[in-house]
């Protein structure tokens, strides 16, 4: 049998923009450092916000991607958070990725469309003590990719799905208040497959296992520096590989290895760590990495991020470098703006993007 392990075999999911990483600075360092260092925590790990000193933070990020140099997209991050008494906290998310207008030809016809996608989330955080915090987040998705359509005989509706995100994070302090370590895991967007025809057996969306453990040195009272590194993985189901020539009684193609891929989401969970049709060595390939630096300095953040995906699971490669800066706006509390910009530049992509130009401005307590 041919080595199976190497060979392009991609987990296909509907809804991928739920997968773009949030924040200015994409690294691995948003899923699990709060605070001075990315800045940014409404989006990332649930369990964030239970470890902010924070009373309240608001943000808006709008990323711009240009795909294939003349059809760019939009992607808009708007969300919130507030601390109760008592250890809780609250928070809401909107994501909304606009695909551009679309002109395709359909019975005859030049039918202009314009596609989009939208999550919104509701979040909840409980810190358990000074450093460790729980999250959880109920999400709903709304896919809007081919409104009015009927394609070969079959109307097309919107999709939906329900989804959660649960998180869990640690810090860990030195003796001596120089070093800080934290660990982050999470699990995001756990939930029903979602529909574009009625009678469809409907797509897995992107259920994703992160990790990531970040190191930050206290240099000083003025500044400090962070490392990070998380990883990834889908649970949902690889397809399997089939024999080019064969099939059963029923004319479908036979199995050569791994296993069906139509399944349900629990079973897809718990299949997609062994599924593989190229074994251990592929599952491996199937996770990301993303290693991050990030520099602070007064009210001045410059971070460096790196992301790496095998080319047999989508060949993503990518940079990104982001600056941001955080200015008090009233002397009688510590009410902050925080204005950040990055840009991310791929090495290799599946999705042939030029680059993103994300920016942001976020206002807290």
């Amino acid at each position: 049998m041919a080595d199976l392990s190497s060979q392009v075999n991609l987990i296909r999911v509907a809804v991928p923009f739920l997968m773009i990483p949030p924040g200015q600075v994409n690294n691995g360092i948003i899923l699990t450092v709060p605070d001075g260092t990315a800045g940014i925590n409404i989006y990332g790990n649930p369990a964030l916000p239970a470890i902010s000193s924070q009373k309240f933070q608001a943000t808006i990020d709008p990323s711009y991607y240009m795909i294939r140099a003349n059809q760019p997209v939009w992607l808009w991050d708007v969300g919130a958070k507030y601390h109760l008494p008592k250890k809780h906290t609250l928070g809401m998310n909107f994501r909304f990725y606009d695909l551009g207008e679309h002109i395709t030809v359909f019975q005859g016809d030049s039918v202009t469309y314009q596609p989009y996608e939208l999550a919104a989330s509701l979040r909840y955080s409980f810190q358990i003590n000074r450093y460790t915090g729980f999250g959880v987040a109920v999400k709903y998705i709304h896919s809007n990719l081919t409104p009015g359509l009927t394609l070969e005989g079959t109307q097309m509706i919107i999709g939906q799905s329900l989804a959660v995100d649960l998180g869990f994070v640690r810090r860990f302090p030195s003796r001596n208040g120089t070093f800080d370590h934290f660990l982050g895991v999470s699990v995001t967007s756990l939930g029903m497959k979602i529909r574009y025809s009625r009678n469809s057996p409907g797509d897995f969306i992107p259920t994703s296992l992160n990790a990531g453990s970040a190191f930050r040195w206290n240099i000083g009272a003025d500044h400090n520096a962070s490392v990070s590194y998380e990883c990834s993985k889908l649970l949902v189901p690889t397809p399997p590989a089939f024999y080019d020539d064969s099939t059963n009684l029923e004319g479908d193609p036979v199995l050569l290895a791994g296993y069906d891929s139509d399944v349900s989401v629990f079973k897809g969970l718990i299949q997609s760590f062994y599924d593989a049709p190229g074994g251990f060595v592929e599952e491996w390939h199937e996770i990301n990495h993303s290693f991050g630096l990030v520099y602070n300095y007064r009210f001045m953040t410059a971070g460096l991020g790196y992301t790496w995906q095998h080319p047999a699971k989508g060949s993503g490669e990518c940079f990104t470098a982001g600056l941001s800066g955080n200015f008090r706006i009233s002397k009688q509390n510590d009410t902050r703006c925080r204005i950040s910009v990055s840009y991310l530049w791929p090495v290799r992509s599946s999705y042939n993007k030029i680059g993103c130009l994300k920016a942001g401005i976020s206002l807290s307590i």
